[in-house]
């Protein structure tokens, strides 16, 4: 009884800490585990319009690599912050928060509901807390940390001990070659004159000016990662290689960029710079390898590509994991999936009223792997298993057929310019 009292007493307590406060659903989640047609649902339902959180479907024109939604898919349901930034150009998680703050007051406003729907634990993380209020980005700051690093010979130990000298502990986390995140720590060092860490905060949901109810969507892990290596080959099928070949063209796409370096899109890159030379000093643009090796190394592209896409998923719940504001919710209790307006029903009611979701929903034991599972997907290698492109050669061939046909092209409108 008294357990049940001070259960009640904390719900009093949350509700009048939330009173006033606008409500924001946040639907995170990893990548194939069913965000969209659960938003568009919800969107439905609540008089929505869905706030996309997605650090790959900002840039202009990464379509396919990011399964961005189309106008078509969207079914009359607005949707925000896609296509708001140039490949060529970087976005931070504090630009993020910036916009999406004005879309989420203006939606409000409107007398909607903001839906804010991705899998960027880091937008989640800076819109939910708040920027780290780590100095910004600017053409003059990237200029002067460029001329570091040149002046370092373009060596990475060596603007590696420049870093540790400035911010041992950050230098610490870094991975091998990751210039993108060590060249963001030199410019705040530089800026500020204190560490990257320094800039991290407590924070109290209290301060925020929302009331987020937010969900983590997530399933058993062997059908999560069977439906991310399907996804992964339906996206190589629908024309990966010929949008990154566009993006080069076109848009200024290169590796070291941070759109460059999106899962999908930074494998595609490595593949066509290996096998093909491209983007490089053509065209005319060659095979660089043996034409028996080339649908081999396409397989190993592939395993690669899905791989990442897999470790993407685990790395997507990492901060969600240990955050107090996510409630996990298991799409597929039992090893049976739900049904996307089932689910729907019982998150509007959670969202509007408060009423508790199903207790076999619960995403909570899920967090901590089963020493079955961990059995179950030591046999799991999607290397080995039979999807389409895997099990039908053609399926190959076409690929290959699409990446040829591109490049030739490239090398042909090269040709008549000359």
């Amino acid at each position: 009884m008294l357990n049940l009292l001070c259960r009640m007493a904390e719900r009093c307590i949350a509700a009048l800490k939330s009173s006033g406060k606008p409500k924001v659903l946040v639907i995170a989640g990893s990548t194939s585990v069913g965000k969209t047609n659960l938003s568009l649902e919800l969107a439905s339902r609540l008089g929505g319009e869905v706030v996309s959180a997605d650090s790959a479907q900002v840039f202009c024109g990464m379509d396919i690599g990011s399964a961005k939604i189309s106008q078509d898919e969207m079914r009359g349901i607005p949707h925000h912050l896609l296509n708001i930034a140039d490949v060529s150009d970087s976005f931070s998680a504090g630009q993020y928060a910036v916009e999406a703050v004005s879309v989420i007051t203006d939606i409000i406003k409107r007398g909607r509901v903001p839906l804010v729907v991705g899998g960027s634990g880091l937008y989640f993380r800076t819109l939910i807390e708040g920027a780290s209020g780590a100095p910004p980005s600017s053409p003059a700051s990237k200029a002067m940390v460029e001329e570091m690093v040149q002046r370092d010979g373009g060596v990475w130990d060596v603007s590696l001990e420049r870093l540790r000298s400035l911010d041992p502990d950050y230098t610490a986390k870094l991975e091998c070659n990751d210039w993108y995140r060590l060249k963001r720590a030199l410019e705040i060092c530089t800026l500020s004159g204190q560490t990257v860490t320094s800039f991290k905060r407590d924070y109290s949901v209290d301060e925020a000016e929302y009331n987020f109810k937010c969900l983590f969507l997530t399933m058993p892990r062997l059908p999560l990662k069977q439906r991310i290596d399907a996804r992964c080959e339906l996206i190589v099928e629908q024309g990966l290689f010929p949008e990154v070949i566009g993006l080069v063209r076109e848009g200024g796409l290169v590796a070291e960029s941070q759109a460059g370096r999106s899962v999908g899109y930074r494998q595609a890159l490595e593949f066509l710079a290996s096998v093909w030379g491209y983007p490089g000093n053509g065209p005319p643009y060659q095979l660089q390898v043996p034409p028996d090796k080339l649908r081999q190394l396409f397989l190993d592209f592939l395993h690669n590509y899905q791989a990442k896409t897999r470790q993407l998923s685990s790395v997507q719940s990492t901060w969600i994991k240990k955050s107090p504001y996510f409630h996990w919710l298991n799409l597929a209790p039992g090893g049976t999936r739900l049904p996307t307006e089932v689910v729907a029903g019982g998150v509007a009611e959670w969202f509007n009223t408060d009423t508790p979701l199903p207790l076999d929903w619960s995403g909570e034991p899920l967090k901590e792997i089963t020493v079955e599972e961990r059995e179950e997907l030591k046999r799991y290698g999607s290397k080995h298993t039979q999807l389409n492109i895997y099990s039908d050669p053609t399926k190959v061939d076409i690929v290959l057929k699409q990446i040829e046909t591109c490049i030739q092209t490239i090398d042909n409108s090269k040709l008549m310019m000359s």
